[in-house]
């Protein structure tokens, strides 16, 4: 795989489909996010989708919109 083009699926959903990345939402305490919004861009760019609990990122200083411009739908927790 590279960057311009999109994972095979494993799962029999045709490929036209992106694959989904989705988060969980971190402990109350939790400083670090599982995913940076560089890695959700580069992510995106790869072709597939990233679902981002809203509050993820606050933390570590980065807002939903920051996540959102970088390609993430922001979901409720």
């Amino acid at each position: 795989m590279t960057a311009d083009t999109p994972p095979e699926r494993t799962d029999g959903e045709p490929t036209d489909r992106p694959l989904i990345v989705a988060l969980p939402a971190s402990d109350p305490g939790e400083r670090r996010a599982a995913l940076t919004p560089e890695s959700v861009s580069r992510l995106a760019e790869m072709g597939w989708a990233c679902a981002v609990p809203s509050g993820l990122g606050e933390r570590a200083s980065w807002s939903d919109g920051v996540y959102a411009d970088a390609g993430a739908r922001i979901v409720d927790r």
